[in-house]
């Protein structure tokens, strides 16, 4: 059998056509700032290309209709 690569993804519903939709996640861009914030809270520094983020736009790929996105943590 062969592999196949996983990659964090996000799923929504649209609120206009109803349809589910998918999204790749975003890879996290640190500055030095939140760099050092992280470093602070975590205690060690962060793997570039590892952290993974929600997109704060999304667009249907079925009717077009384009949605600020909140994420499901904060309800």
């Amino acid at each position: 059998m062969s592999e196949v690569e996983l990659h964090p993804a996000h799923v929504w519903t649209c609120e206009e056509c109803g349809r589910d939709n998918f999204c790749r996640g975003v890879v996290a861009e640190f500055d030095s700032e939140d760099r050092a914030e992280f470093v602070e809270t975590f205690g060690e520094k962060p793997l570039p290309g590892f952290w993974m983020t929600a997109p704060t736009e999304v667009t249907c790929g079925h009717c077009g209709v384009e949605f600020v996105t909140k994420d499901m943590h904060g309800m």
